[in-house]
């Protein structure tokens, strides 16, 4: 090959970097061990709890708002008790609207830890993609300016 081009073999696997660190906790893991627990609780809550997007509208519709249809996302953060954030790290739970413990279903009712992680539940409401059809010239980095025929 030329001097101005890098030998690339497309038949090589890369290793897939990890979704997350534990810097990107800010702290909220002690340690490597605990990042992990944390990762590992995540992952079985969202699998306990989480359905696919297609099948979320059935859901909605059969439990209404205090099913399994409510759920958003889950993910790691802070627990916050009444609105101030308490320093400990928690598997969040968001949900379309929150509700009290006797009005969910079964299925749906999120559990006050997993895997000795402590939950926390959050409203986020409905959450859905924007699409952005503004005319902007020229084009910014980042944004896609494909044709659309």
């Amino acid at each position: 090959m030329g001097e101005n081009f890098e030998d690339y073999d497309v038949t090589e696997d890369f290793a897939v970097e990890p979704e997350a660190s534990i810097e990107s906790l800010g702290g909220l893991a002690a340690d490597e061990n605990a990042f992990q627990s944390l990762n590992q609780a995540r992952d079985e809550l969202e699998k306990r709890l989480m359905i696919s997007p297609a099948d979320t509208a059935f859901a909605a519709a059969a439990e209404g708002t205090s099913g399994l249809g409510n759920m958003v996302g889950v993910g790691i953060g802070e627990k916050v008790v009444d609105g101030i954030p308490t320093g400990q790290p928690a598997l969040k739970v968001f949900v379309k609207e929150k509700w009290s413990e006797n009005e969910i279903s079964s299925e749906a009712l999120v559990p006050p830890s997993v895997g000795g992680v402590l939950t926390d539940v959050d409203a986020t409401g409905e959450v859905s993609a924007q699409f952005f059809t503004a005319r902007l010239r020229p084009a910014p980095g980042g944004v896609s300016i494909g044709h659309t025929d």
